[in-house]
């Protein structure tokens, strides 16, 4: 992808999912904003836990 892209492209992608994804008001992606945003990227499927799993691994806690 970031071949295709090229680094400006791949990052911008980055920003803008991570935008969908953020909690508006706070500015960050929180458990329950992701919660809320998962269907919008394809993580209609997941669980509550699992989607909580992913931000603990993401995060290293």
């Amino acid at each position: 992808m970031a071949d295709k892209l090229g680094k400006e492209g791949l990052i911008t992608k980055l920003y803008n999912g991570f935008q969908l994804l953020m909690d508006k008001e706070k500015g960050v992606s929180t458990l329950e904003s992701l919660r809320q945003n998962a269907a919008v990227v394809g993580l209609h499927d997941f669980s509550g836990d699992e989607i909580a799993e992913m931000v603990k691994e993401g995060s290293g806690w």
